[in-house]
């Protein structure tokens, strides 16, 4: 690496990506999002993959659109990232991309053959840089799938050193369990929407945008993240960087499992708001299979192209390993009769007596 060059390696398990640029500003927002999970370490000579961020001048628009006209597109939904296979030849990939729809675009050079992706960014605009964490990630969660881990859609907090998943369906209350037990039980936040585990039980917190109820945040001044409107709700959303600073939130590096909260809502007039009681072994199942089933988040960072080296995911056996591992943590159902009201329930006092460590404040 030459003195005019800031580089980082990021690692994680013992997966090793260097972040390469002579500007620090590009090294910086790559690291912002990725540790944690990732680890900064010194750069080793050896790492498995390298990530050249160089600035270039802008593209024409003009040329921008005859290249998505002419060559074939992987598009994701919902106004995700988009990217034209300029060419392809001698174990080189080139290729445009846009994040977003109309965005301004930027190019990327994959050489297999020296384990480098070089991200060409236009100078002077800020909004390209996502494509640089977005790479970052993908790197690392190609190849912690390939290698057996497993993602969960799932909340996740570290209490005691372990983590405690927090499983419910879309808009169940996951992230607002989470965010109190940071603010309340000073917990260590571990991800607000998705997790990878290990056959072993490690705990990999995702790092994706974190979606905060804006009834948690009134008593706090920071709440300048983008808002989100439901049907019966308002959520302010955080870049994991905004989720640290401003929100003052310790983020973790993985821990091993602990425990997993299944939530569930009721019905019942005469319920109390909440209720815990153990988690049957196959109401876990259920929980457990519904939460791995995350294919579009899964095919999200799964390299389909090779942009970062194309490992590719296998599901077999080796995940059934990962289950039973699910299996043998305790289990609470946590039944909740109005998820508005989760905000304010007393959550603690009914699980501590099924789960110490949410007694401990």
């Amino acid at each position: 690496m030459s003195s005019t060059e800031n580089g980082i390696d990021l690692a994680l398990t013992d997966i090793r990506l260097a972040v390469i640029s002579e500007l620090s500003d590009l090294t910086e927002h790559v690291s912002a999002v990725m540790v944690p999970p990732c680890r900064k370490a010194p750069c080793a000579l050896m790492p498995d993959w390298r990530l050249n961020l160089e600035n270039m001048v802008a593209l024409a628009d003009e040329e921008v659109d005859g290249i998505f006209t002419d060559r074939p597109v992987l598009s994701f939904p919902q106004g995700g990232p988009q990217l034209a296979i300029e060419r392809e030849a001698a174990g080189v990939l080139q290729a445009v991309g846009r994040y977003r729809p109309n965005s301004v675009a930027v190019r990327l050079e994959v050489r297999t053959a020296e384990c480098l992706t070089r991200l060409l960014l236009p100078v002077g605009k800020p909004e390209v840089m996502r494509w640089a964490d977005y790479v970052a990630r993908v790197f690392f969660a190609s190849r912690l799938l390939a290698s057996g881990w497993r993602m969960l859609h799932a909340s996740a907090v570290v209490l005691d050193g372990k983590a405690v998943l927090i499983l419910a369906d879309q808009g169940g209350g996951k992230s607002t369990l989470a965010h109190r037990a940071c603010v309340e039980l000073g917990a260590d936040f571990l991800a607000d929407d998705l997790v990878l585990v290990s056959n072993e039980g490690m705990v990999v917190g995702w790092p994706t945008r974190a979606a905060v109820p804006a009834e948690l945040l009134k008593n706090t001044s920071e709440t300048s993240g983008v808002m989100l409107t439901g049907e019966r709700r308002e959520r302010v959303v955080f870049t994991p960087a905004e989720h640290r600073f401003m929100l003052g939130m310790d983020h973790s590096p993985p821990v091993p499992l602990g425990a997993l909260v299944c939530l569930r809502p009721h019905s019942s007039a005469v319920d109390p708001v909440v209720h815990a009681s153990v988690l049957a072994a196959p109401s876990r199942e259920s929980f457990v299979a519904k939460a791995a089933d995350v294919p579009a988040q899964r095919l999200f960072v799964s390299d389909l192209v090779g942009l970062m080296g194309g490992l590719r995911s296998a599901l077999g056996e080796e995940s059934f390993e990962m289950e039973e591992r699910l299996w043998e943590v305790p289990a609470v159902l946590l039944t909740v009769g109005d998820a508005v009201r989760l905000a304010h329930a007393p959550v603690w006092e009914v699980l501590a007596p099924l789960l110490p460590e949410f007694g401990r404040r």
